[in-house]
């Protein structure tokens, strides 16, 4: 997926395959699980993770989450783009 060959991690501009993976199974089909697998994913250099990004672009987004609850909302698949787009905007 295009939107993802923009992110890059703290230790490059490539991610692995595993995160990318991971991140397109986000896109795909946005659920608690695929969420949950992918929220602390670094989608930038400077180490904004997903959960960030999605933050960034939504102010109604859950800013803390406890662990033995799921999540209480979960990010659509327009506001995943957008938030990725916005992170990795001026790579």
């Amino acid at each position: 997926m295009a939107v993802i060959d923009g992110c890059s991690n703290l230790l490059g501009p490539q991610l692995g395959e595993g995160v990318k993976t991971r991140l397109q199974e986000l896109l795909a089909n946005p659920c608690q699980e695929t969420w949950e697998s992918a929220h602390p994913i670094i989608i930038t250099a400077s180490g904004t993770t997903m959960w960030q990004a999605v933050m960034a672009v939504d102010p109604d987004f859950p800013r803390s989450k406890s662990w033995e609850e799921p999540w209480p909302k979960i990010p659509d698949q327009l506001t995943l783009y957008r938030a990725i787009r916005h992170a990795t905007a001026g790579r």
